[in-house]
Formats: structure tokens, sequence, C-alpha cells
């Protein structure tokens, strides 16, 4: 039997709010096997951001289980979770969380070579050309226009191959041609390494290119 890239069980999250603890996320289940293209979407907090800030081991929940390739992220301590987030999960978010003094080869070597990866500038390189930024590989953040900052986040984002792909919103800030290229190379790269991939976002022709859509309203799953 196959075993699910990500598995969600009755997981719930609650926040202290100035009115007290805010119930973000209700008892939510959800499966999702290999190679897997989700597209979530719901109304503004929903609490589908929240979701994926879980599912990225970037919040903690308050209750249930989140195993990622079999790997259940409670039991993890802080450095053991970042270390298995830098070999399987890519994220790509919608404000782009580029180092400004970094240039765009720097920041997209940046998680190879945390890892000690020897290759990590060439590997930067290769991975900047496949998202079509070989020229700018010199550039600084404030150099490059909101669809380059973008692309260079998700070439950090897709350089160590993760096996899940995660990302917030990635076209949310860019204009339509930049959101289309940026949502091109996205399933381009989930098709090519067989990447499970989920996506939040309100945009719903991008939602409709996955395989399967997953609704959030009011912290709980719907089938839309």
């Amino acid at each position: 039997m196959q075993r699910p890239s990500i598995l969600i069980e009755n997981v719930s999250l609650s926040l202290d709010g100035n009115a007290g603890i805010v119930d973000i996320l209700k008892d939510i289940s959800i499966d999702i096997q290999e190679g897997e293209s989700i597209g979530i979407v719901g109304p503004s907090g929903s609490g589908k951001s929240s979701l994926l800030m879980l599912m990225g081991g970037l919040e903690r929940i308050s209750n249930g289980s989140i195993k990622l390739l079999g790997q259940n992220l409670s039991e993890m301590n802080e450095n053991k979770l970042a270390s298995f987030r830098r070999s399987n999960v890519g994220i790509v978010f919608q404000s782009f969380h580029l180092i400004p003094t970094m240039t765009a080869l720097e920041n997209v070597a940046v998680p190879l070579e945390l890892s000690g990866n020897k290759d990590a500038f060439g590997l930067a390189e290769e991975a900047l050309e496949k998202v079509g930024l070989e020229d700018r590989i010199s550039h600084f953040p404030s150099q490059l226009s909101g669809g380059e900052q973008q692309r260079t986040a998700l070439a950090r984002a897709i350089i160590a191959k993760p096996k899940i792909l995660l990302a917030d919103e990635p076209t949310g800030n860019l204009d339509y041609e930049n959101g289309k290229l940026v949502a091109d190379y996205l399933f381009e790269l989930h098709s090519e390494h067989n990447a499970t991939l989920v996506l939040v976002t309100h945009d719903v022709d991008l939602a409709n290119r996955c395989g399967r859509k997953i609704k959030i309203a009011d912290g709980e799953v719907f089938t839309p």
C-alpha cells in the first residue's frame, strides 16, 4: 500500500488572541498521496496559510498529528525539523523572503550550503537557469523585479529537489504574465520530479490546474 506523502489527522490549531483563545483550524484530516497536486482554496482568514505553515513545520499544531513522508513532525525538535525540511520540503511564499544583502545566486545556494554541499553555487546557477534568470545571478533582490524575485525564491525552494513543494499565494503579488510564468515553473517541477505540490491560492484558474481542490472555511475542510 502506498504511503501518503502528507497525512494530517484530526489537526487543530489554537492561538492566543487579544480576546482570548482563537481556534484557527478545527479537527482537520487530509490524506495527500505522493505526486498529487492539491489546490487549497477559501476566503481570507479561513486558515489556508496556517494549514500550509503546519505542513511545513513552521508552526506547531495544538492537537492531532501531521506526518510528512511517514515522519511525525511533532516528534522532531527544531534542529531535526529544520534538517528534515531542508532535505524534503520546498516552500514558496507570497512575499519572497529573500535575504537583501545576498545576490540571487547566494540566496539560492543557502539551503545547500547549510547542508554542506560543496557544489552549492554550481547547482544554484543551474536552478536559476531553469527559471530563466541566468543573466541575473549577480543581482541583489532590490535590483530584481517582483517576478524575478519570486522566480529566485522558487529556484531556492527546488534546488534540493524536494519531495514536497508548498506554495502560499505564489502569484499573489505578481502581474498576469509573471504570475503565469511562476505557476508554469511550479507545475513543471511538480511533474518533472513527481513532487507532491500543495498550493494555497485565491486564483480560481490556478487552483483548477491542480489535480484536486480542498476548500477551507472557518477553519474546517469542505469538498468544493
